[in-house]
């Protein structure tokens, strides 16, 4: 999107362009390592194992995978709903 709104599309036909392209123009400040980030974080949501998401992301380190995008969580029901686990119910 550009100053005026108007929403910006373009399709290239090497990978290396588009990476150039959203490189330089930073539109919004948006960065193309923003991107990549946003993509590893949104693999480690959907359950992408670390060492799978390490590979995918070019990571010679696994630390590097946990720091960046595997994150810790509190929300115990949330862990329980995604292993497919009955959320706790008080007992009457």
């Amino acid at each position: 999107m550009n100053e005026d709104g108007d929403v910006l599309s373009e399709v290239f036909s090497k990978y290396e362009q588009a990476v150039q392209h959203v490189s330089r123009s930073e539109y919004g400040g948006l960065r193309f390592h923003d991107l990549r980030h946003s993509f590893g974080t949104w693999l480690a949501d959907d359950g992408i194992p670390p060492h799978r998401l390490a590979k995918i992301m070019g990571h010679e380190n696994i630390t590097t995978t946990m720091q960046l995008y595997v994150r810790r969580t509190d929300d115990h029901e949330a862990i329980r709903k995604s292993l497919g686990e009955q959320p706790d119910t008080p007992e009457d």
